[in-house]
């Protein structure tokens, strides 16, 4: 009885560690809604687990999506940059830091990562080059 509590106790220490190992923490906001989004010093608060904060398993990465508007939408958006912190399921970026969606009066880059906390860009001036 003794080693069946052994290996039962082994066993649930192996599945929460495989569990928690495989859940990436990312930051999560928006600096539409929340001015310290685009701080260099990002703060604890924004940090989320991804499969907690969503409810569901799969993240994989982390994003920055960096979006620029380059004239007033309908009167009342002035041009601005707005960057976006989030989770993310994507597997691979094929050796490409950032991918860019170029429209008319604006451009948005997703830049995905796969290390902890790894969504930390604040501006183009930031995205890697290739």
């Amino acid at each position: 009885m003794y080693h069946l509590k052994i290996i039962f106790s082994v066993l649930l220490y192996v599945i929460f560690f495989v569990h928690s190992s495989t859940a990436i923490h990312c930051y999560n906001c928006n600096s539409a809604l929340d001015p310290n989004c685009v701080s260099k010093n990002l703060s604890d608060k924004l940090k989320v687990s991804c499969e907690e904060f969503h409810g569901k398993k799969g993240f994989t990465a982390c994003r920055t999506v960096i979006q620029e508007i380059h004239f007033e939408i309908l009167g009342g958006l002035e041009p601005h940059t707005r960057v976006i912190r989030q989770c993310s399921m994507v597997k691979s970026n094929y050796g490409k830091p950032c991918k860019r969606t170029v429209g008319r009066g604006w451009r948005r880059y997703d830049c995905d990562c796969f290390t902890e906390e790894c969504n930390t860009l604040n501006s183009l001036d930031e995205i890697p080059k290739y």
